[in-house]
């Protein structure tokens, strides 16, 4: 026997519980009745939100149209499980991403990052209607999937799954091509993945160089776009995904900015080294070098060290006279 709240079955009130189906409930009610996309409101105040809007004449005619035969009133019970039937047939739960992990932030970043590099291309066909085709581009794209699922322009916060799945959801294709996309994108991650050069070059003064390597992306035209404020705890993981995307997305132009990139650090880590340091140009006799190089290999020191103490010795002689 159903329950009722307020006339409303309580069975189709708890699917407001679902973050997932709520994402997409509310989307969905804003393109129905061609509004704003705006952020879900707060449970307290959805349901009542969900009224108003189901109340107008382009969503009576959404239900009248999805379930004909259905007798209930036009109202927020029928509204919700029309809208239930559509999430059902087009998108995908959160049973699907059982490899997605929270915890896993540089994972999310990938996804989150390739989003933007994802172009939905719409076909239609003269017997499947229209279909959908999902290509990834070089360069960071005006039209991609994020905009295309108008979720980027609204989100705060940290990246959650949340947040990759309900993107996934908006987009208006069918689930299999949903899932289709989805496995791609898992090959991708997988591969990226398995690339720990950066993740490796962090493993020593991890926090200074996540600090100089977002000042050296910034002023080095690398389309960087960070996802996360500085000082944050995952902002190494921002930097690591960044690299991720760029080496699936155009190997060549990642190789090369990794190069410059250790080459840029060694050169500021030797200058730092070095800063109590000056450079002098002395002429000496040819067979200097020779020797330099013999002492070196004796005393296990390089030639500056050598030289310094020479000196060093030479000096406290007259210092003593």
């Amino acid at each position: 026997m159903a329950i009722y709240d307020n006339g409303i079955d309580v069975s189709v009130l708890k699917k407001l519980d679902d973050k997932i189906f709520v994402d997409y409930l509310w989307y969905r009610t804003g393109e129905i009745n061609n509004s704003k996309v705006m952020s879900t409101p707060h449970r307290d105040l959805l349901e009542k939100s969900l009224k108003d809007a189901c109340t107008t004449p382009r969503a009576q005619h959404f239900m009248r149209e999805h379930n004909p035969r259905d007798n209930r009133n036009f109202g927020l019970e029928r509204f919700i499980d029309a809208l239930a039937d559509k999430f059902a047939l087009n998108c995908l739960t959160e049973e699907y991403y059982k490899w997605l992990h929270e915890d896993n932030t540089r994972l999310k970043f990938f996804i989150w990052r390739l989003m933007s590099h994802i172009y939905v291309k719409e076909n239609d066909g003269p017997l499947l209607g229209k279909t959908y085709n999902f290509i990834p581009h070089p360069a960071i794209l005006t039209d991609n999937l994020k905009t295309c699922a108008k979720i980027d322009a609204i989100r705060s916060g940290n990246i959650t799954k949340k947040d990759i799945i309900s993107t996934i959801n908006r987009i208006p294709c069918n689930k299999i091509e949903k899932e289709g996309l989805v496995q791609n994108i898992l090959k991708h991650a997988e591969s990226a993945m398995k690339n720990n050069e950066i993740l490796l070059w962090f493993e020593k003064d991890y926090k200074e160089k996540v600090v100089w390597l977002c000042n050296y992306l910034e002023h080095n035209n690398s389309n960087y776009i960070p996802l996360v404020i500085n000082g944050s705890s995952m902002q190494r993981d921002d930097l690591i995904s960044f690299f991720d995307v760029l080496s699936f997305i155009n190997v060549y132009q990642y190789k090369l900015l990794v190069s410059n990139m250790k080459k840029a650090w060694s050169q500021k880590a030797y200058r730092d080294k070095n800063s109590n340091k000056k450079q002098y140009s002395i002429n000496m006799s040819k067979d200097i070098g020779d020797i330099l190089d013999k002492l070196s290999l004796a005393q296990n020191e390089n030639k500056n060290t050598i030289v310094e103490a020479l000196i060093r010795a030479e000096y406290e002689k007259i210092a003593r006279i």
